[in-house]
């Protein structure tokens, strides 16, 4: 059984209590320890970005204007696109990509539906206890 799904507080309270402000992981789009989606129509670019960003926050990627990259170590779980079809989209990106960049596939057609979040949540817990955990996650459903 889950606990603390709801919490309830007073607000003047939060306030005084309030931490830090949180690091930037992505100019002020992306802060450290909050969760952040990014949606649109089908073919506009999403997972292009999602991955430009995750490459960025690991250390490498484009440089983006005004940002500096907290090198990050990186995870992007990918269930659109196969092994092949990632190495050739990013062929020519390769020198973008650091040694804390990783990319996990998930077999969408293989998996029943209900099933998924499980591997994927496996995964997460997996690598968080590797040598160089992520930090920062990106899952892209397609």
């Amino acid at each position: 059984m889950e606990t603390n799904i709801v919490k309830t507080q007073n607000a003047k309270a939060l306030l005084d209590s309030a931490q830090k402000e949180p690091k930037s992981i992505f100019g002020n789009y992306i802060f450290e320890n909050e969760l952040s989606l990014l949606f649109g129509d089908s073919n506009t670019g999403k997972s292009i970005l999602a991955t430009d960003i995750a490459m960025f926050v690991s250390g490498g990627g484009h440089e983006w204007p005004d940002m500096v990259s907290p090198k990050l170590p990186s995870l992007y779980i990918d269930m659109e696109m196969t092994e092949q079809q990632f190495a050739n989209r990013y062929r020519n990106a390769g020198f973008y990509m650091t040694d804390s960049f990783y990319r996990s596939s998930v077999d969408v057609l293989g998996t029943a539906e209900s099933k998924i979040f499980s591997y994927v949540k496996s995964e997460i817990i997996t690598q968080q206890g590797s040598a160089n955990p992520p930090k920062f996650i990106v899952i892209d459903n397609n």
